[in-house]
C-alpha cells in the first residue's frame, strides 16, 4: 500500500508538470496572439486613424470627442501589454532574464500595494535553466500574493543570492515584516502555498516557509541554477 500511494503521488506529480507545461505553451500563444494581432494590427491601425482624423478636423467638439476616444485606446494598449506580460513575462525564457522578470513582479506590487516592495540582487547572475526559472517566478508571484493579501506589512523584500560558483545554488527569497496571519503551509481546499512547494519540486529545488522571530514571513526557495529532473515522490516533504 505504502509503494502504490509513492507510486501514485509520482504520477500526479507528473501530470502537474505536464498541466504546467501545457499552460505554460498556451500562455505564450495567447500573449503572442495579442501583441502581434491585437496590438500590432486592430488597435494600432485604430490609433494611426483617430491621430490622422483628428489633425484633420476644425470642428472643435468632434476633435475633443475623438481626442478622449484616442485616449482610451492608449489605455487599452496599456491594458493589453499588462495582461500580455501576465501571461508570459518578458524574458521568462532566457537564461538570465530572472532579475527582470522579477524587476516586473515588484513594480506590478508597487503599483497596487500602498507599502514599499524592493528588488535585490546579490553577486553576478548565473544562467538558470528556463524551466527552473518559470517554476522560480510561479513561486515569488504566490509568495507576493501572500503578502500583499495575509501579512498587513509595510515592506516586501525580494533577494536573489547567486552562488560564487557555476556549481553553487541559487537562493530565492521574499521577506515581508507583516504582523497577521500569513500562510505558510498547505490547507485543504486552499492550493496556493501547496502549489510553490510543487513548484519547488518539479525544479529540483528546496522551498521553506517560516514566521520570523522578530515577525513577518519569509519564503526561502533554493535551486540548482541548471534543470536536474525531479526526484522522487518523498524528495521534498509537504507539509500537511
Amino acid at each position: 500500500a505504502y509503494m502504490q500511494q509513492c507510486e501514485a503521488e509520482a504520477t500526479i506529480r507528473q501530470l502537474y508538470h505536464h498541466l504546467q507545461e501545457v499552460q505554460d505553451v498556451t500562455a505564450a500563444a495567447i500573449a503572442r496572439e495579442l501583441h502581434d494581432e491585437v496590438l500590432n494590427v486592430n488597435v494600432r491601425l485604430n490609433i494611426e486613424s483617430l491621430r490622422h482624423m483628428i489633425a484633420s478636423l476644425h470642428n472643435s467638439p468632434l476633435r475633443t470627442e475623438l481626442t478622449l476616444i484616442l485616449e482610451s485606446e492608449y489605455a487599452v494598449v496599456d491594458a493589453v501589454r499588462m495582461l500580455c506580460e501576465r501571461l508570459h513575462p518578458t524574458g521568462i525564457d532566457d537564461s538570465l532574464g530572472l532579475v527582470g522578470v522579477l524587476r516586473q513582479q515588484v513594480a506590478r506590487v508597487q503599483s497596487m500595494w500602498s507599502g514599499a516592495c524592493h528588488l535585490s540582487v546579490m553577486q553576478t547572475p548565473l544562467p538558470i535553466d528556463p524551466r527552473v526559472q518559470r517554476e522560480a517566478v510561479r513561486i515569488a508571484r504566490e509568495a507576493l500574493t501572500n503578502a500583499v493579501k495575509h501579512a498587513q506589512g509595510t515592506r516586501i523584500n525580494v533577494e536573489v543570492q547567486y552562488p560564487c560558483t557555476a556549481t553553487g545554488l541559487v537562493e530565492l527569497r521574499i521577506r515581508d515584516d507583516g504582523q497577521s496571519y500569513h500562510p505558510v503551509a498547505p490547507k485543504s481546499g486552499h492550493w496556493g502555498v501547496r502549489n510553490m512547494y510543487e513548484s519547488a519540486q518539479i525544479a529540483g529545488g528546496t522551498l521553506d516557509i517560516r514566521r520570523e522571530h522578530a515577525g513577518g514571513t519569509v519564503v526561502v526557495f533554493t535551486f540548482a541554477p541548471m534543470s536536474h529532473e525531479p526526484k522522487g515522490a518523498l524528495a521534498v516533504s509537504i507539509p500537511r
